[in-house]
C-alpha cells in the first residue's frame, strides 16, 4: 500500500514495473505460508525423515545409493536458486542505494532538496534524514526475502522431489521381488506383495493429500509468477541501453523461470515415476509367480495405470508442459503491457 501510495503522489510510475515485482514476491510468499500453515503441511518432513532412516536401515545398497544421488542432486538446486536469489536481490539493492547516494551528492551540490531511497517503499518517519537507518531496514527486507522465498519455495518442492524419489525407489524393490523375498520374507513372495501394495498405498495417500494441501498455493505460484515475470520483462523492453538495471533485471528473470521450472519439474516426475511402476511391474517376472500373487500384482497394475498428478487448483495437471504454456502466457502480458505503453504515447 505504501508503495502504491508513493508512486502516485511523486508520479514515478515508470518504477512502477520494477517495484511491483518486490508486492508480487511479498505476496507470494504468504499465500504459501498461508496454505502450508493452514494444511500443516510441515507434519509431512515428519514421514520424509522416517521413511529416510528406513532407507538407511535397509542395508540395500542400490536404494541407499539413488537416494543419496536426488538428495545431493536437489540440495544442489536449491542452493543454486539461493545463490541467484542473493544476487539478484542484493544487486537491485545495492544499485538502488548507490543511486540514490550519487542523485543525493548532486542535490546538494545543486542546493536541491534530498530523496530517500526508492526501494521497498514502507512507512518511515522523517525518511530524507534518518536515510543511513532506512538503507539499514533496507538491507534487513532484502535478507528476510530472500529467506521467505527460499524456505517457502522448498518445503512444497521438498515434498514433491520425496514423493516421486520413493515412487523410483518403490520401482527398484519391484524388480528385485524375488531377491528380497529371499533375503526379508523367507521366499514368501505374497507376503512381500502384501507388503508392497500397502507401501504403494501409503505413497498414493501421501501424493494425494500433499496436492489438496498446496494446489491452492500452486495456482497463485503461477499466476503471480507469470505476471511477475511479464512485468520485468515489459520494464527490460523499454531500456535503452543495457546498464546495471537492465542486466540485473534479466538475471531476476531468469531466477523467475528457474523456479517455474523447477516447480514444474518436480510435479512432473511425479506422474512420469507412478506412471512407471507398470512398468516396473511388467520386469519382476510376474509370470512366475503363484495365482494368489499374480491377484495381488494386478491390484498393483490397475492402480498404476492412473498415474498421480500433483493440480493448478481446480485446473489441470502441473507438468513440464504447463510451465511452457505459462511462459507463452507471459509473452502475451508482455505484449499487452507494450501495446498499452504505446496507445498511451500516441494519446500524449
Amino acid at each position: 500500500m505504501e508503495l502504491f501510495r508513493v508512486l502516485y503522489e511523486r508520479d514515478k510510475l515508470d518504477k512502477l514495473l520494477l517495484n511491483l515485482g518486490i508486492v508480487l514476491d511479498a505476496s507470494k510468499i504468504t499465500i504459501r505460508l498461508f496454505f502450508y500453515f493452514k494444511n500443516n503441511v510441515l507434519a509431512k518432513f515428519k514421514n520424509i525423515m522416517r521413511d529416510e532412516q528406513d532407507i538407511f536401515e535397509s542395508q540395500e545398497p542400490e536404494v541407499i545409493e539413488y537416494y543419496l544421488q536426488r538428495a545431493k542432486s536437489w540440495r544442489s538446486t536449491l542452493i543454486f536458486l539461493y545463490i541467484t536469489t542473493c544476487l539478484c536481490s542484493y544487486g537491485y539493492m545495492i544499485i538502488e542505494i548507490s543511486d540514490n547516494i550519487l542523485v543525493n551528492r548532486r542535490h546538494k551540490a545543486n542546493n536541491e532538496s534530498v530523496e530517500p531511497p526508492f526501494l521497498y517503499q514502507i512507512y518511515y518517519p522523517n525518511p530524507v534524514e534518518n536515510r543511513v537507518s532506512l538503507y539499514c531496514v533496507n538491507c534487513f527486507m532484502v535478507t528476510f526475502i530472500i529467506l521467505a522465498v527460499n524456505v517457502s519455495f522448498g518445503i512444497s518442492t521438498t515434498c514433491m522431489v520425496y514423493g516421486a524419489t520413493q515412487l523410483e525407489i518403490f520401482q527398484i524393490r519391484l524388480k528385485r521381488i524375488h531377491e528380497i523375498a529371499e533375503k526379508s520374507y523367507n521366499g514368501d513372495v505374497a507376503l512381500t506383495l502384501k507388503t508392497y501394495i500397502v507401501k504403494h498405498q501409503d505413497l498414493m495417500t501421501f501424493i494425494l493429500d500433499l496436492n489438496d494441501c498446496i494446489r491452492s498455493a500452486t495456482l497463485g505460484e503461477f499466476l503471480i509468477s507469470s505476471i511477475n515475470c511479464a512485468s520485468v520483462v515489459a520494464d527490460i523492453t523499454k531500456v535503452s541501453d543495457i546498464g546495471l538495471d537492465a542486466t540485473y533485471s534479466g538475471c531476476y528473470v531468469v531466477l523467475l523461470i528457474s523456479q517455474i521450472f523447477t516447480y514444474a519439474s518436480a510435479a512432473s516426475e511425479i506422474k512420469i515415476q507412478s506412471a512407471a511402476i507398470a512398468d516396473a511391474i511388467y520386469e519382476c517376472e510376474w509370470y512366475n509367480f503363484d495365482k494368489n500373487s499374480q491377484k495381488m500384482i494386478n491390484i498393483l497394475q490397475s492402480r498404476a495405470q492412473k498415474p498421480l498428478e500433483m493440480t493448478i487448483g481446480p485446473f489441470g495437471a502441473m507438468t513440464n508442459e504447463t510451465a511452457v504454456m505459462m511462459m507463452k502466457a507471459c509473452y502475451s502480458y508482455v505484449a499487452f503491457m507494450k501495446d498499452s505503453g504505446v496507445a498511451e504515447t500516441t494519446v500524449d
